[in-house]
């Protein structure tokens, strides 16, 4: 049963590799697991021309969110990644289980589907989360909301 999970993944691949990635997201898909991977990178250059010269440094910090989410084979399960600003949530009070769907890009002729992240990164605009409201807690917090004293 794995083997024609492995090859319906590998099926999935070969007829996405003209550039359509539809097939291999279409729909809604459950979701299992979702959380955070918050990568730091951080540059440095220097430049110097006799007695004369500069250096810089630069940090960024990304956050992605890796989830596992069930294909339209209904048997295989991908982990996928994405930064969080691409994900809209949506509430729904009969939502028995959490699900996702993608939206992809409008010019998706330049998508890159050799691998599934490549899908993830150069075809899919953003995710819509569908939850029940007391699977998504509120933890609010604004800064701005505080008395300066």
């Amino acid at each position: 049963m794995r083997i024609f999970s492995a090859l319906a993944l590998i099926a999935c691949l070969t007829l996405a590799g003209c550039g359509n990635p539809e097939p291999i997201l279409k729909g809604t898909h459950p979701l299992r697991k979702m959380f955070p991977q918050i990568t730091q990178e951080t540059r440095a250059s220097a430049g110097f021309f006799l007695f004369m010269g500069s250096a810089s440094i630069n940090s960024s910090t990304e956050i992605k969110v890796k989830f596992a989410w069930l294909m339209n084979d209904e048997q295989t399960w991908a982990i996928s990644s994405l930064p969080l600003e691409q994900f809209r949530v949506r509430f729904d009070d009969k939502a028995a289980v959490p699900t996702i769907q993608f939206n992809l890009k409008p010019n998706r002729t330049q998508c890159v589907v050799d691998s599934m992240q490549e899908i993830m990164n150069d075809c899919v605009e953003y995710a819509v989360l569908t939850v029940r409201p007391e699977d998504w807690p509120t933890q609010i917090d604004l800064p701005l909301n505080e008395d300066k004293k």
